[in-house]
This record gives C-alpha cells, sequence and structure tokens, in this order.
C-alpha cells in the first residue's frame, strides 16, 4: 500500500539527538530522529505519544541547541511519532535551515560516490 504525501520540505535521512517534553512531564524523554525537515521530523520511541499532542522538541545539530514548539502529527506504536513544528524562533530556524543544506549536501555527495563505485 502507498500513498502521496504532500510535504512542503523534503526530507533527509539523519540521525540526530533529541528531546521531547509534554507540558504535564517533569522530564524530557530522550530520542532520536530518522529523518528531519525544515518542517518536522520523525522520531524513534517505543511508547509513542497521540496525534495532536503538543511538544517542546529540543534538537542537537552539531552541538548546537535549537529549539522548537511541535505536534505530533503520526504515531506508529513501539516505533516513533511523525512530528511538526509549529513554532521555532527565526535564529533556530535559520540554524535548522543551515544544517539541512549540508544534510542534503551530503547526502547527494554521498547518493553520487555509492553510484559511481557500483559501475
Amino acid at each position: 500500500m502507498s500513498w502521496d504525501v504532500q510535504r512542503k520540505f523534503p526530507r533527509v535521512n539523519v540521525v540526530v539527538q533529541a528531546e521531547v517534553r509534554r507540558s504535564l512531564d517533569n522530564f524530557p524523554r530522550r530520542v532520536q530522529t530518522s529523518n528531519m525537515s525544515e518542517g518536522g521530523c520523525y522520531i524513534e520511541m517505543v511508547t509513542t505519544l497521540e496525534p495532536f499532542t503538543r511538544l517542546d522538541v529540543v534538537l542537537w545539530l552539531n552541538g548546537e541547541k535549537v529549539t522548537a514548539r511541535a505536534e505530533v502529527v503520526t504515531s506508529q506504536p513501539h516505533l516513533g511519532n511523525g512530528i511538526k513544528f509549529i513554532q521555532i524562533k527565526d535564529a533556530d530556524k535559520q540554524k535548522l535551515r543551515d544544517f539541512m543544506e549540508v544534510a542534503k549536501k551530503n547526502r547527494s555527495f554521498l547518493s553520487r560516490t555509492a553510484s559511481s563505485t557500483s559501475d
């Protein structure tokens, strides 16, 4: 089964350490992403959250802290959650853009390298 997903920003497979916290939680959950874009990410977690749950998210991008307010948009029990960023400060948004540009370039470099070595 497949369906088209319309995304505003392309996703890139990238593992980033992150923390998520619901407003009722006294502690953050430490997680990691499996893919990310300027508009959101997929976080891996065994105990998943329900869609529409609001979260505070901290991403660690090359040692820099980026914070965002987010909302759970998808839930795959025992695998993870799709997260949509709904509020992010301009300075953090720029850090995220810069990180994603490098990640996209590295992905295309790796793809070219892999295809050229398989000839």
